[in-house]
């Protein structure tokens, strides 16, 4: 086989390959909506509550959403929990069927008086099937409805 023909063709699988993970990455951007992701104000001893309501709006069942996140105070800054962890995660159980909604409030995830931002930094969707879909920044921000 020619070597210049060799090379299109190859060319030519590179860009298919690249095309379909494209593809793939904005599907998984249509698996799941967040209607609604904040921070409560804080109680009287400074906790603060997770507000999530969210849509499966994929063709599988939801077992388990594993959402990471972090807590920022009025200037953008940080706020750690009590014991010093600034990266946590939450957990959803399901079951959630497609087309169904829920939404959930995580009671006093941080007991600071300063927070005033929850900020999605990672989502991970595990469904009945065993399947996993992960999402980054970036992505899980996609995710979450624009207020109009």
């Amino acid at each position: 086989m020619d070597s210049a023909i060799k090379d299109t063709m190859q060319e030519r699988i590179v860009r298919e390959i690249k095309e379909e993970a494209k593809q793939k990455e904005k599907e998984k951007l249509t698996y799941i909506k967040f209607t609604a992701a904040y921070l409560g104000k804080p109680n009287s001893a400074g906790g603060c509550d997770a507000h999530f309501s969210f849509k499966n709006t994929s063709k599988n069942t939801i077992k388990y959403l594993y959402i990471q996140y972090e807590i920022y105070n009025a200037v953008d800054d940080i706020v750690s929990d009590r014991f010093g962890r600034d990266d946590m995660e939450l957990q959803y159980t399901g079951p959630l069927k497609p087309g169904r909604s829920d939404s959930g409030i995580w009671d006093c995830i941080i007991y600071d008086y300063s927070a005033k931002r929850l900020v999605i930094t990672g989502l991970t969707i595990e469904y009945m099937d065993g399947m996993k879909i992960q999402y980054n920044s970036e992505e899980a921000k996609a995710l979450i409805k624009k207020k109009k």
